[in-house]
């Protein structure tokens, strides 16, 4: 029989963390057997298996959709159109807040109105003379 790895064995020799490991035996990636460990049973993964992965990850290669420049110039464009958002929403926001300040200051002007009227006795709301 081959030589069995534990899941902390196999995750050295693969250079990933064991969780790293215990999720690709999940998904199917590497090929694992349950048997008796010091603890209860745990998963062994044959040696020829986690080579197998070694040489795969060692031969995948990385290829760049987009070179530095035109990445540069995507996030370039990118940025001048948040810049023209913000710019936009900065004078939504001052526009708000002028129609904020005219709705204060008519309130204030409506309170004092009503403040004027309250002074009045109640015969004269009531009764309002041509004055007033």
């Amino acid at each position: 029989m081959s030589e069995q790895l534990s899941i902390n064995e196999a995750a050295q020799r693969l250079g990933v963390s064991p969780a790293t490991v215990r999720r690709r035996v999940l998904k199917g990636e590497l090929t694992a057997v349950k048997g008796p460990g010091p603890y209860g049973e745990q998963y062994y993964i044959p040696a020829e298996e986690v080579n197998t992965a070694q040489n795969i990850v060692d031969v995948v290669q990385v290829t760049r959709q987009l070179s530095p420049k035109e990445l540069f110039a995507l996030l370039a464009q990118a940025n001048e159109s948040l810049k023209t958002e913000v710019q936009e929403l900065r004078q939504e926001v001052g526009e708000l807040r002028r129609i904020l300040e005219n709705r204060d200051i008519q309130l204030v002007r409506e309170i004092r109105q009503l403040m004027a009227e309250k002074r009045r006795p109640w015969w004269a709301r009531i009764f309002k003379q041509k004055g007033d």
